[in-house]
């Protein structure tokens, strides 16, 4: 018996059309597919004659909003600038917290009437317990990098409880992103504030020229922090006009892939590449595994894909990626069916029109969107069509407490082998693993087709992690994947 629908589900279909490709129909901004690009011959990248896009200027800068303040330990709280003895800018503390640091006094008045309630909350504790900062001699109170995690908690928590309010994620992260100089934090000796990336590193982490392997991410991520911050935020290149020439081999990486493409001008190249790569690797994770893992997949008029735990910022985001990084690479295919599954989805109706090409041949793109669904209530709805493919990026199916803090994946897992191919991706190596026992173990019929492993076509854009921290402080959506086939 078909359930009955509570949730909102939303069909956009693209197939021949006369309006202007990459346009958007919809209330959302353009994605922007209709800039001119410049490609030489050496690139390998071809567009359509008739799209006429070729030119010799390259696409201009594009940026949205700015970002939402993000807490950086080591940067002005406000413009993110950072201790630059050259051009005289010098940070400091605020007297009462400690915490958030200014590049001059006019910053620091103009955060206060927002930074007022959770200094003053901060200012409340130390003068309670008699500390000069907040995390000052945690060393006392722990004894293990988990505790150590847990004070983070729990301080967040007791902040939240005394000025009765949910933190704001900046305030959040100034609890759980601290300089701290401890032993327990910090228990291979005291750390160096890094002139290159500004960051604290351990000592014995850094090279003989005063280098830590993760600088040059570490200063990718502040910079684009510090961009979007000030200029706005930077929005993904993606126009869906160019192409891989027929024949050339399919690139080893998600870098090697963006390179061949232009970069915005206006635009540092490598940040540039790193926000693309947030968009195009969910499309290209799926590529690559189709084209290592079951090329039969690619041959037939139709392919289908159900994305699990989608969320509107990954999965859901510029759905134009789909026939750039996806469809395009796969010309025997006619019709790409997406559905994206997920309790925290929301209702979609943007439309992205095809380019030339792909009107010409009767190319389809259709897009479901189940918002406030779990697939084993999905599979129960009428409209279920047996999938090709099953996609869980960075779900974390290993967790007992899922939405709403259920173990909500119980009832799924063992409905994941009933597709040809189940691609699951993780942010760190223990996470796909678990991910990956918990499958094997709970869904009958489903088998491993290639042991896990670093995705060569992962995000390029990093991110603060509390998972391991001490060992890889940086993570990478979808940095880890795993492919599995079903019944």
């Amino acid at each position: 018996m078909p359930r009955k629908k509570q949730n909102k589900n939303t069909n956009v279909e693209v197939g021949n059309s006369e309006s202007h490709e990459g346009a958007v129909t919809s209330n959302h901004s353009p994605i922007g597919t209709t800039k001119t690009s410049e490609v030489n011959s050496n690139d390998k990248v071809s567009s359509s004659k008739s799209d006429n896009v070729i030119s010799n200027s390259r696409p201009a800068a594009k940026t949205g909003d700015k970002s939402r303040v993000i807490y950086v330990a080591s940067a002005c709280h406000v413009c993110k600038a950072v201790n630059d003895p050259e051009s005289g800018i010098r940070l400091s503390a605020c007297a009462g917290c400690r915490m958030v640091k200014y590049c001059s006094k006019g910053h620091q008045v103009d955060d206060w009437p927002s930074h007022k309630q959770i200094c003053n909350a901060i200012r409340k504790i130390l003068k309670a317990e008699g500390r000069k900062h907040l995390y000052e001699g945690c060393s006392n109170f722990v004894e293990n990098q988990s505790q150590w995690l847990q004070m983070r908690f729990h301080y967040m928590q007791t902040f939240r409880d005394l000025i009765e309010r949910e933190l704001e994620p900046y305030e959040k992260e100034m609890m759980l992103f601290p300089v701290c100089f401890c032993t327990i934090c910090s228990p291979q000796g005291n750390m160096t504030l890094c002139d290159i990336c500004h960051h604290h590193h351990h000592q014995s982490d850094l090279s003989t020229k005063g280098e830590s392997q993760w600088c040059e991410e570490f200063r990718m991520w502040l910079d684009l922090i510090t961009w979007e911050s000030n200029i706005g935020l930077m929005k993904p290149y993606i126009n869906n006009k160019l192409k891989f020439s027929p024949g050339v081999e399919f690139p080893k990486d998600i870098q090697t892939y963006l390179s061949r493409f232009p970069s915005p001008e206006g635009f540092p190249e490598n940040l540039s590449r790193a926000v693309t790569a947030e968009v195009a690797t969910v499309p290209l994770s799926i590529l690559w595994s189709i084209l290592e893992n079951a090329k039969s997949l690619a041959q037939g008029p139709t392919l289908t894909i159900h994305l699990i735990g989608a969320e509107m910022d990954f999965e859901g985001n510029h759905p134009i990626k789909w026939e750039m990084f996806l469809l395009h690479h796969l010309p025997a295919v006619r019709k790409l069916n997406l559905v994206l599954i997920g309790p925290e989805l929301l209702p979609d109706s943007t439309i992205p029109l095809l380019c030339t090409d792909c009107k010409h041949k009767g190319n389809q793109l259709k897009i479901s969107y189940e918002s406030g669904t779990l697939y084993h209530e999905y599979r129960q709805d009428e409209s279920f069509v047996r999938p090709h493919i099953i996609c869980a990026f960075n779900c974390g199916m290993y967790r007992k407490t899922g939405f709403n803090g259920e173990d909500t994946w119980s009832p799924t897992i063992p409905l994941l082998a009933n597709t040809d191919m189940l691609i699951t991706t993780a942010y760190t190596e223990t996470e796909v693993s678990q991910d990956s026992e918990r499958l094997l173990s709970q869904c009958p019929g489903l088998r491993m087709i290639e042991h896990f492993r670093e995705n060569p076509f992962r995000s390029l854009r990093p991110q603060r992690t509390l998972i391991n921290e001490d060992v890889e402080p940086l993570m990478y959506k979808n940095q880890y994947i795993a492919t599995f086939k079903g019944i």
